[in-house]
């Protein structure tokens, strides 16, 4: 990937808590319209670059850049509005309220507490609120969770909750998704599945982050792997190049 190409980049990032250094003088960009995935064996770090990219936590040091703009001290929902919008291991859904309506909270600016309140109160809603629930059900029907907008969350497999978080993320309208294991802990059938989404994604003009175990689904979806180990990048390239590298294959392979 050449310089002009630097979508997304971060320089020099550090990260420690207490004495433990979680993230070390990491650099590395992205391409937009591709598949990025980062890996590395647990404590790597992954979660840790997510928490900073997303301002989930501080930077000791270092700079991150979208589109040649410095977010580094942004606030969360300052870098959503920017484009940049995640999902969490834990999934973090409203398990008690319906499919439709989590898909609403992802609406940016409060619009999707307004749709709520307009609902619930009998009230008409605005001809911009009508297009914001239209855009709500296209998402579910986008990740096929169409039939169960009524459903409460708490109700859903496993699988359609990691499908109604995704919906949720996209809600925001974001360019940038940063996809926490979207495929961990999911059967073959709802992996193929999610990992055919997120390629549809791409083709629809999304730029993809993903941080995933499962090795067989990065090797499969990504065009560009980055390898931690201890908070520091090892190694970076194409699948075919990560899967013949020598200290990748000692360190996190284990093969």
């Amino acid at each position: 990937m050449k310089a002009a190409d630097h979508y997304f980049e971060l320089i020099g990032l550090h990260k420690n808590f207490g004495g433990l250094s979680a993230v070390r003088d990491l650099s590395f960009h992205i391409e937009q319209g591709k598949i990025t995935s980062l890996i590395g064996p647990n404590g790597a770090g992954k979660t840790t670059v997510f928490n900073l990219i997303s301002g989930q936590l501080p930077l000791d040091k270092g700079n991150i850049l979208f589109k040649a703009k410095n977010i580094t001290f942004l606030p969360p929902h300052k870098i959503v509005d920017l484009g940049i919008a995640r999902t969490f291991q834990d999934l973090r859904l409203f398990q008690k309220l319906t499919v439709l309506q989590n898909v609403l909270m992802g609406l940016q600016n409060r619009k999707g507490e307004q749709i709520l309140r307009a609902l619930m109160g009998g009230k008409a809603l605005t001809e911009e609120e009508r297009a914001d629930l239209q855009k709500a059900y296209d998402l579910l029907g986008l990740v096929e969770l169409g039939p169960k907008s009524g459903e409460l969350v708490e109700n859903l497999s496993y699988g359609e909750q990691k499908l109604l978080s995704l919906a949720r993320v996209l809600a925001t309208d974001a360019e940038l998704l940063m996809l926490d294991e979207p495929v961990s802990g999911l059967p073959l059938g709802e992996v193929d599945r999610m990992l055919k989404l997120i390629q549809d994604l791409v083709k629809q003009g999304k730029t993809i982050l993903v941080v995933e175990h499962n090795m067989e689904a990065v090797m499969g979806i990504s065009d560009w792997i980055i390898v931690l180990n201890f908070g520091e990048k090892i190694a970076s390239g194409l699948p075919a190049e990560i899967q013949k590298n020598q200290e990748v294959i000692k360190v996190y392979l284990g093969v």
